[in-house]
């Protein structure tokens, strides 16, 4: 998308006077339980496509439908094609905060350039649980690991098959565009319940499968979900396997700037093992601290049957609501899933628009704006960073990096109401809305 507006520039002197700125195991006897809380999370989901705009207020969204699914119910679709259904499926949100009108800001009607915003591209690191659970049936919780369920009898497949189907299919259709991922397993041991290696931090910012372009680790992926040693096998180590993927994710995305790092933890039940104990809250602080981290690594959440607040983390991490994908057709489900958050707007980070006529960027001279396909255009206060996002009621966005900017972020709540169909766009030359700092 190369839309411009210019809004009533004069000459290059005019331009130059504006100060431009822009260049597990589930809890089942299984394996143990683990003693974490159920906090009955309602999630809102929308699929099938990403809706985009142009031309500022007037936008058009394109490519299938959306999908609304709350609180476990049944989503309903409209407008071409089938979305998914309940608890996720293809993209969740949480509670969308509105921007501030753009008539508050006193300079929001001073001269200026503005550009659609451009999505960056994304890396994403899979943290995928191979528990022993994940051979209980879609849709039933199983009794114990040891136990061989006909799930076919029951008309439906095990978690693990599902995930496996569901991978197989998303490195097929990503392969050749611009989506780098790569994959870990936890636990780490072969049979599982070896402490040693389990919670062993290293095991798993050490990935199975490098973050590479999906032309050549995506048959990697394909192959390291076949492997022996990545059958479900063992219990559920999240805080060390999180610790450990967040880790990697800080490292990659300090050596690939201009992209979105982002770590999706996908885990079919509780937390069982390296914990003494461990809170929810400690795992999701893990989250926290690299969503919060230069550059910011933002950590997705995908739970199968998964019986405690998966949103914890998910709202630490920067990704609001976790996708919980319970029953029904789990692999198109998981699918449409990993699609939004590499390809849609689910990333919330956008590129810098370059200012006309090679003119330099001064950060405190950039607004973000957001063009509802109805109401009115909306101003997105500018904040600090990720930590300052909690205090801001209207949202907010933020610099990757504040002395050297690369790209924009935007809050989760913000990030939430960007999903509707409209227009998000860059505002260079105007002074932002200011956010709580």
């Amino acid at each position: 998308m190369n839309h411009q507006r210019l809004l009533g520039l004069g000459s290059a002197a005019m331009l130059a006077s504006l100060g431009f700125a822009g260049a597990a195991c589930s809890s089942s006897s299984g394996d143990g339980g683990g003693g974490f809380s159920n906090a009955g999370a309602t999630s809102a989901a929308r699929g099938g496509s990403t809706a985009t705009g142009t031309g500022g207020a007037t936008s058009t969204a394109q490519g299938g439908a959306t999908t609304a699914a709350k609180g476990g119910s049944t989503g309903t679709t409209s407008g071409g094609s089938t979305g998914t259904t309940a608890h996720g499926g293809s993209g969740a949100t949480g509670p969308a905060c509105p921007g501030v009108p753009a008539t508050d800001n006193p300079d929001a009607t001073c001269t200026g350039f503005e550009q659609e915003a451009e999505v960056i591209p994304v890396d994403m690191y899979i943290m995928m649980d191979r528990s022993c659970s994940m051979n209980y049936c879609v849709g039933s919780s199983g009794s114990t690991c040891s136990e061989v369920y006909d799930c076919a009898a029951r008309g439906t497949t095990t978690r693990w098959t599902a995930v496996h189907d569901a991978l197989q299919q998303f490195v097929t259709m990503v392969a050749g565009k611009n989506i780098r991922a790569g994959i870990g397993f936890f636990g780490a041991s072969i049979s599982g319940g070896d402490d040693k290696i389990d919670c062993d931090i290293t095991n798993y910012s050490t990935p199975k499968v490098p973050i590479g372009d999906m032309k050549t680790a995506g048959p990697l992926i394909a192959a390291a979900i076949d492997a022996p040693e990545n059958q479900p096998g063992g219990l559920t180590p999240t805080y060390p396997a999180l610790q450990g993927a967040v880790n990697y994710g800080k490292e990659w995305a300090v050596a690939h700037p201009g992209r979105q790092t982002v770590v999706v933890l996908v885990t079919d039940g509780y937390p069982t093992q390296c914990q003494d104990p461990v809170s929810i809250q400690q795992i999701a602080g893990v989250a926290q601290a690299a969503y919060e981290a230069n550059p910011s690594v933002r950590t997705y959440v995908v739970g199968l049957s998964a019986g405690f607040n998966l949103d914890t983390i998910a709202q630490a991490g920067g990704s609001n609501t976790a996708f919980l994908l319970d029953n029904g057709d789990v692999t198109n489900s998981l699918v449409q899933t990993l699609l939004n958050i590499t390809a849609s707007k689910v990333a919330c980070t956008y590129q810098i628009p370059p200012p006309p006529n090679n003119m330099a960027i001064d950060p405190d001279q950039v607004q973000v704006l957001y063009s509802p396909a109805v109401g009115a255009k909306q101003e997105v206060p500018k904040i600090d960073n990720a930590g300052s996002c909690s205090k801001n009621p209207n949202g907010g966005w933020y610099f990757d990096n504040p002395n050297d900017p690369q790209f924009i972020s935007v809050c989760p709540c913000t990030c939430s109401n960007f999903q509707a169909a409209g227009n998000v766009s860059v505002g260079l030359g105007c002074t932002p809305y200011p956010g709580i700092r």
